[in-house]
């Protein structure tokens, strides 16, 4: 691991620390384990990219904070993944939100078809005789 990215470690930790929030929730956010984020911060191993970003998402540290302590391919990377990963989760929340209409419209139907398909029953016979005068 390279002095930037042991430098972008520690600025993790310490505004981490500074928000008081604990590693284990960063974690569960993350959808990683505990020991991922201590590496992380340790910088013990190099972090991929997917990481990183979700890091700076969850404690909402934008990559301009961040330019300073990395090099610009390194943030250039960062921001190429960072602009698929929000393309990514756009087209995930479009396809949820169409998926949620067509649900919708399916049970619209099926309430109008219920409503105008009432179901067969017999006169009775106050009925038929109100029917005959």
């Amino acid at each position: 691991m390279d002095s930037q990215q042991l430098e972008l470690a520690r600025y993790l930790q310490a505004k981490r620390r500074e928000l008081r929030i604990s590693q284990d929730v960063i974690a569960e956010a993350m959808g990683v384990s505990r020991y991922t984020i201590i590496n992380l911060e340790s910088g013990t191993v190099s972090p991929t990219f997917m990481n990183v970003w979700r890091y700076l998402k969850i404690l909402e540290i934008k990559l301009d904070q961040v330019d300073q302590l990395l090099d610009s391919d390194y943030c250039d990377k960062l921001r190429d993944k960072a602009a698929a990963l929000v393309r990514k989760e756009r087209l995930e929340k479009i396809a949820r939100m169409k998926e949620k209409s067509k649900t919708k419209v399916k049970k619209k139907w099926n309430k109008s078809y219920k409503k105008a398909r009432k179901p067969y029953r017999k006169s009775t016979e106050k009925e038929v005789e109100t029917c005959e005068k």
